[in-house]
């Protein structure tokens, strides 16, 4: 490992932190893909702080596995590079598990509550 594979592991490693702390604020859900694709009345009922943890999370454990790899590779341990690797892995498994159910994330319709009022009579009418 020569110090530019380093340096840029290391800078690699800082954008997926710094990325996941953005995430979990609640911010940045226009990097999350296809979300800018969904239509208004579709974004009204996701929850969308619930899917912006969810990719933070995921790029912590990314940056976190990174750095593991990294200091397998530097301390020529082949063991914790590869838990690194394992890591990675499971976080895309983890990810694209949760990612792809949309009944993770959509919110139940909001029911029009005054037609049910008056479908049972809770709203007085004035004749």
């Amino acid at each position: 490992m020569g110090l530019n594979d380093v340096i840029l592991e290391i800078v690699l490693i800082c954008v997926f932190f710094v990325l996941g702390l953005i995430y979990l604020s609640g911010k940045c859900t226009f990097l999350i893909p296809k979300y800018h694709y969904i239509s208004k009345d579709v974004k009204k009922r996701i929850d969308s702080k619930k899917l912006s943890r969810i990719f933070g999370l995921a790029s912590i454990i990314a940056s976190l596995s990174i750095g593991v790899m990294v200091a397998g590779g530097l301390l020529s341990l082949q063991p914790l590079y590869f838990l690194g690797v394992i890591m990675l892995v499971a976080n895309v498994l983890f990810l694209f598990s949760k990612g792809n159910r949309t009944e993770n994330f959509i919110l139940p319709e909001e029911k029009n509550t005054e037609a049910s009022k008056k479908s049972h009579g809770d709203i007085d009418e004035k004749p």
